[in-house]
């Protein structure tokens, strides 16, 4: 992968670490576009996300709790769009992040 492929050159993103909220953005020869991140979630309720980059259409999105203790509860997602995805939980805190990857066609 060159490093012209990702938009925009994001050599600080770290897989793995919530400490990483700037996103990770790929786009692939093939036209697929990757997004990934950690999103913090402070208070519960719904979180609102927004992509980097807009897809052309709806991405495939997935979501998943990133918290150092114990999670009780799941996230749910309720939707996405070609600019943005919700989801939404019981569960929040300073320290509680919402980790995502989404992929679909770049614009």
């Amino acid at each position: 992968m060159n490093a012209k492929d990702r938009i925009p050159p994001d050599d600080d993103f770290v897989p793995g670490d919530p400490g990483s909220t700037k996103p990770f953005v790929l786009k692939l020869a093939g036209g697929q576009l990757i997004q990934a991140g950690y999103a913090n979630k402070p208070a519960r309720g719904v979180l609102e996300v927004r992509f980097p980059t807009a897809f052309r259409g709806q991405p495939v999105v997935t979501i998943t709790p990133s918290w150092r203790a114990e999670v009780g509860q799941i996230e749910t997602l309720l939707g996405a769009s070609s600019i943005l995805f919700k989801c939404t939980s019981a569960q929040g805190a300073a320290d509680y992040y919402v980790a995502w990857v989404a992929v679909g066609e770049a614009p």
